[in-house]
């Protein structure tokens, strides 16, 4: 199963505040929206209780949360504790894809397993709290780019970036990571 990593991100790696997202383009979030329709997902629960999160996820059923709360639930969809039981559930579930939605701590227990990412490069620097891991571009090839100008709609321009690990031909074992 493909674990593909999504996010969009600042040149400073900022991605949030920790609770939220500190911009708005719109043609991202259509692109965001548009690329993880029918797809399994997988969130920390801080991520999944914002603002962002709520919208986004509300009533999805191939959402998968991690979280070391023993005491959360959500329906529909699953809670787990790590990254290899959620790539369980959803490979259970018949899942081919799981998109890992962050945030931060979620990024970097995952990053070692991703096959895939796909990242909105933002082009600002900006303050916040919440950053991407640090990831080696010898470990990647971009496989596709768009690139959106900044306009009255977008405060900022931003590059779509697909990238596929390298080494992407060997079988990636989850081995019990923590979060």
């Amino acid at each position: 199963m493909d674990i593909i990593l999504i996010a969009a991100l600042s040149e400073n790696k900022v991605i949030g505040d920790g609770k939220n997202i500190l911009w708005s383009l719109p043609d991202d979030e259509i692109h965001f929206t548009q690329t993880i329709k029918h797809e399994w997902v997988v969130t920390g629960r801080v991520s999944y209780e914002s603002t962002q999160g709520i919208n986004i996820l509300h009533r999805r059923s191939k959402l998968i949360i991690l979280t070391s709360n023993p005491e959360f639930t959500i329906s529909p969809g699953w809670v787990a504790k790590g990254i290899d039981n959620a790539s369980r559930i959803a490979h259970e579930q018949g899942a081919q894809k799981l998109f890992v939605l962050g945030g931060a701590s979620v990024y970097r227990a995952c990053l070692p397993y991703a096959t895939a990412m796909v990242l909105t490069h933002v082009h600002t620097r900006i303050q916040g709290t919440s950053f991407y891991p640090n990831f080696s571009q010898d470990e990647w090839c971009i496989t596709k780019e768009q690139y959106h100008s900044k306009d009255k709609q977008h405060k900022y321009a931003f590059t779509i970036s697909w990238y596929s690990r390298k080494d992407h031909g060997t079988e990636i074992k989850l081995l019990n990571p923590k979060i």
